[in-house]
């Protein structure tokens, strides 16, 4: 549990914590605040990052032994750790949730225009998503001659 007090500037953050099978110890952070203005009026708060050197007006801490930014905790976004091909894969599973279609390469394609959609709007998704579909391929593929050590070749098309 937290406990918060707030004084002019700033927030006194006092808590217990515990690092591995130690002994509970107090512990009691200022964070400090500062505002912005809106452009329709008013303002917006932000904490201050209390690690020295960095200062950062962030809307998030994140806590452990000391409430930090995310940038001086060394965090990252799910989309900063996928590789190229999963960030592919959701740029193309997002363009098939907007044409109404299942997610996932397996699942087929050209499934139909949605109602409403222009069709202009269709066939551009249409040509991104099976621009896309050739890179996944080609990258599972690439994946798999990798894990594998073995070189594949197109045969001929089955019908």
């Amino acid at each position: 549990m937290i406990d918060v007090t707030a004084e002019p500037g700033r927030l006194i953050l006092r808590y217990r914590r515990t690092s591995g099978d130690d002994d509970w110890e107090e512990a009691s952070h200022p964070v400090y605040l500062t505002t912005t203005p809106c452009h329709m009026g008013g303002a917006r708060h932000w904490f201050r990052c209390p690690v020295a050197g960095c200062d950062r007006r962030v809307a998030v801490l994140y806590g452990r032994v000391v409430f930090t930014c995310r940038t001086c905790r060394e965090l990252a976004y799910p989309s900063q750790r996928e590789s190229t091909l999963d960030r592919i894969t959701r740029r193309n599973n997002h363009i098939r949730r907007k044409l109404g279609w299942p997610v996932g390469i397996s699942n087929g394609n050209n499934l139909g225009k949605p109602k409403g959609m222009h069709w202009r709007t269709y066939e551009r998704l249409c040509h991104e998503h099976d621009r896309l579909m050739q890179q996944i391929l080609s990258g599972l593929v690439t994946d798999l001659e990798r894990l594998t050590g073995r070189k594949f070749q197109p045969g001929p098309e089955r019908v």
